[in-house]
């Protein structure tokens, strides 16, 4: 799910360097973050308030970006860290709170234009996400910072919340862009080690028959993460639990309300090999 619910105004400003972090709290309604040159500065409106909460993004003074959200919406966190590479500034990353039983948070990360150009600082939408406090960190060593977030199309894919596993999706921002790195080699690690925690939740839901195709579907998505899919399909078809899912064989909202010619009942490996095209985790 992708949440647009804040106002973005990002100012022009040429990059320099920042000093190491530091961060400050304010009292009341006010917090602030300063990192070097950076300074972010948030207003947290009181529950009698109307307006939302606001964030100010200021380098020695100038503001390069600002936020403000819906009075439905929450600021959740701010981090400084260094993601990308190509400029003299680290970044700032900001995550928006839409409340919820199982939502939602939406990130952001300004950026500085690159070391040699003039260009305007910029907000990277990275999208929407289940759950919240997101912290980036180095994940491979390479001293710069990644957000290991999940893929939340497989939530209520085919099981309940509680029964499904959104498989990892690590996302930085590299020259300039957002990046998915969770295929690179240096992440594998942490593919398996997700790999291990989910072979226990499958055996777990096995023996207990609980729900297991939607834990199957997360599961073979992170097997062609690694480059193993085929692995993770022969154990998703010698576990799953046999029935049928509706499919609209044209693309509609959905997928099956509204949808223009008749609905066909696919059985559920096919219906997950389709899914599986259709968010890319199959290549050709």
């Amino acid at each position: 799910m992708r949440i647009r619910r804040a106002l973005a105004t990002i100012l022009g400003l040429t990059a320099g360097l920042a000093a190491g972090p530091a961060l400050a709290e304010g009292a009341g309604k006010t917090k602030t973050w300063r990192h070097g040159a950076i300074t972010v500065t948030a207003h947290i409106r009181e529950p009698a308030e109307k307006d939302g909460d606001r964030v100010v993004v200021s380098v020695r003074g100038r503001t390069v970006a600002s936020f403000h959200f819906t009075e439905f919406n929450r600021l959740g966190n701010v981090f400084i860290a260094e993601m990308d590479p190509a400029n003299g500034y680290p970044e700032v990353i900001v995550e928006e709170y839409t409340g919820g039983a199982h939502c939602c948070t939406q990130i952001w990360v300004v950026r500085a234009p690159a070391k040699w150009s003039r260009g305007r600082w910029r907000a990277l939408d990275l999208g929407g996400f289940d759950g919240g406090d997101f912290k980036p960190r180095d994940l491979d060593g390479d001293g710069l910072a990644e957000l290991k977030l999940h893929d939340g199309a497989f939530l209520y894919l085919y099981s309940s919340y509680v029964g499904s596993y959104p498989p990892p999706k690590i996302l930085s921002v590299r020259h300039g862009k957002v990046v998915d790195l969770t295929r690179k080699a240096s992440m594998r690690p942490i593919l398996r080690r997700e790999e291990a925690r989910m072979r226990k939740w499958i055996a777990e839901a096995e023996k207990e028959k609980g729900e297991i195709n939607g834990f199957l579907a997360g599961y073979v998505a992170l097997k062609l993460l690694l480059g193993e899919g085929v692995e993770g399909w022969r154990l998703m078809l010698g576990k799953h639990r046999p029935t049928r899912i509706d499919y609209c064989p044209l693309p509609g909202p959905g997928n099956t309300d509204g949808c223009p010619v008749p609905v066909l009942k696919l059985p559920y490996p096919a219906h997950l090999l389709i899914t599986l095209r259709e968010l890319g985790y199959i290549k050709s």
